[in-house]
């Protein structure tokens, strides 16, 4: 571990001398999924680590990696994070060195050990998750997807399940391909609407802190130092408005 270690601390180093400084390190994508296996169709290789490798891991890394670069984990696939991440708060090693926690939402998982991660006063961010425009949409009554805005509400939904487990950050990875219309017989310069979607959150909900939010879709987050409230209110309608 140690060795890896040292490899990521090089690679952090040339990319700075590169003009290119890295802020985050994580230290394995989905570190408790293999992807061959379930019948799942996907091939690419992944790193199997348990809560207590993880732990020595981070620990390792926070030793050779430059300090000004924060250290994330575990970025887990989804089914079973609550156990993988419940038992990771318990290992000392662990809450003392990941600056980040990282996690996934796919599959149907418990979140709610992320209150636990805000107790102790970590940030935490949901790092990948995707609602695929080539799926089917069934599950919310709409059938294949037809480009129309209610196909992004599920999108939304699961922005509000974060905003509503104590997550702090959402970082959405695939926003080259769903952010622009050229996948949707579009320019590659016009925004799509799943890109207006997070804009929404980003522009109104950024920097605020939220005092209260019900899963009907209602949020109110007040500015800070400021007696001024923003009330955000998600209306999943099966229309257009």
């Amino acid at each position: 571990m140690s060795e890896f270690a040292d490899y990521l601390e090089r690679y952090r180093a040339a990319m700075e001398n590169a003009g290119a400084p890295i802020d985050i390190i994580s230290i394995q994508n989905e570190c408790d999924y293999t992807p061959t296996e379930g019948g799942s169709s996907a091939t690419y290789e992944s790193c199997i680590y348990t809560p207590q490798q993880m732990a020595a891991m981070v620990k390792a890394a926070r030793a050779a990696i430059d300090s000004k670069c924060k250290i994330m984990g575990p970025e887990t696939f989804g089914w079973g994070q609550k156990a993988y991440n419940t038992t990771l708060l318990s290992i000392a090693d662990a809450t003392n060195n990941i600056d980040i926690y990282g996690n996934h939402f796919y599959g149907s998982n418990d979140v709610s050990f992320s209150k636990n991660i805000y107790d102790k006063k970590k940030a935490h961010w949901m790092t990948e998750y995707l609602v695929n425009y080539g799926q089917d949409y069934n599950d919310y009554g709409y059938g294949p997807y037809g480009g129309e805005f209610k196909f992004e509400y599920r999108m939304i939904e699961n922005i509000e399940i974060a905003m509503q487990n104590y997550y702090t950050g959402y970082v959405y990875y695939n926003m080259l391909d769903d952010f622009f219309a050229s996948n949707h017989g579009g320019s590659s310069t016009q925004l799509w609407k799943r890109a207006w979607v997070f804009s929404h959150y980003a522009k109104y909900a950024t920097g605020k802190t939220r005092i209260y939010t019900t899963k009907s879709g209602f949020a109110a987050i007040p500015q800070p130092n400021s007696q001024k409230m923003l009330r955000m209110i998600i209306m999943f309608q099966r229309r257009d408005l």
